[in-house]
């Protein structure tokens, strides 16, 4: 079993090492700085993201 497959299972995981987890984690991390930046009032660009 996976570390992803252990998450979603409810066990305990280990996410530092698993390359599938780090890249959806750094993935996300990417996604978080672009909506931080969009300005508040462009509702349809953050939707988007």
């Amino acid at each position: 079993m996976n570390e992803m497959e252990q998450s979603t299972a409810g066990l305990l995981y280990d996410a530092n090492y698993d390359p599938s987890l780090l890249h959806q984690r750094d993935a996300a991390k990417a996604n978080l700085f672009t909506f931080n930046q969009t300005p508040a009032h462009s509702r349809a660009r953050r939707v988007e993201i």
